[in-house]
């Protein structure tokens, strides 16, 4: 068989596996496979079975002595590496980190808040563009992070840096190991942002009236219909996507980790055609 005849056989067999997989699979101009998982593009399969992957950014508002910062970096980190620097920054001894958290992020790129903003919309659709959107305020001491579906998240820093802890204290866990136990700490502790509020953080018990140029209202908490509603959405994500877990934590690690679980889908896919993820 000709190389070209074993270059194609080859692509065909690949093209056969990831459609299995729920890939969609088209042949690029330049010899390769391009892959699509969900109708957005994840990578390119060369004709030596190597994979070059679509890079994923991420979004970054620090704020901190007063002064905030609009950056990306690419390839983008997820909210397990980006607590894990929130920690080893706020319990580093002095000079043993910099001055500033956003120089432990190498290769940062300064952006304006129109583009962080549209790079929120991206991450709340889930399209596979950025891996994480976060606002760091170290004014505030509050740490937020984008969920494809519950949105904004903001816990207290030293809550997340505990958090790290505890799923970090074994070096050689596996990354979902890690993630449960992150998460696991932060069930709970989530806290109401004046930068980050939505609708769900409202509801009015009574009627809105006007009196004397004013409206008068009533404010009620409605916690538990809220904690319900997050459960229908996860359950009804978990329905889509075929989750891995029980309950709200394990469809919360899908949230949050769906580009990482794209790639690992794809290496399993290609894995005995001797691809490498």
């Amino acid at each position: 068989m000709s190389i070209p005849e074993e270059k194609e056989r080859y692509f065909r067999e690949t093209a056969v596996v990831l459609g299995r997989g729920g890939f969609q699979v088209e042949r690029g101009t330049d010899s390769g496979l391009r892959v699509r998982f969900e109708g957005e593009p994840l990578c390119e399969v060369t004709e030596d079975g190597g994979i070059i992957y679509r890079m994923e950014d991420a979004a970054y508002h620090v704020v901190e002595h007063g002064q905030d910062w609009y950056f990306k970096t690419t390839p983008g980190e997820e909210l397990l590496a980006v607590s894990k620097k929130l920690r080893s920054y706020i319990t580093s001894e002095k000079g043993a980190a910099p001055d500033l958290f956003i120089k432990m992020f190498a290769g940062g790129h300064p952006i304006t808040t129109e583009e962080y903003n549209a790079m929120i919309a991206l991450r709340m659709e889930n399209t596979g563009k950025v891996r994480g959107v976060f606002d760091i305020n170290f004014d505030k001491r509050e740490f937020s992070a984008v969920h494809i579906m519950d949105g904004w998240q903001t816990w207290a820093m030293r809550d997340v840096s505990a958090a790290v802890y505890h799923a970090t204290r074994s070096q050689f866990a596996p990354d979902d190991d890690k993630w449960c136990k992150l998460l696991n700490h932060l069930e709970g502790k989530e806290i109401t942002s004046a930068g980050h509020l939505t609708a769900r953080n409202f509801s009015f018990s009574d009627e809105i009236i006007e009196l004397d140029g004013k409206l008068n209202f009533y404010g009620g908490a409605q916690a538990e219909t809220v904690f319900q509603g997050r459960q229908a959405a996860h359950h009804r994500m978990a329905q889509r996507t075929g989750a891995v877990g029980t309950g709200v934590q394990g469809h919360s690690i899908r949230a949050f980790t769906a580009p990482r679980r794209r790639k690992k889908a794809l290496g399993d896919s290609l894995q005995h055609l001797g691809g490498a993820a």
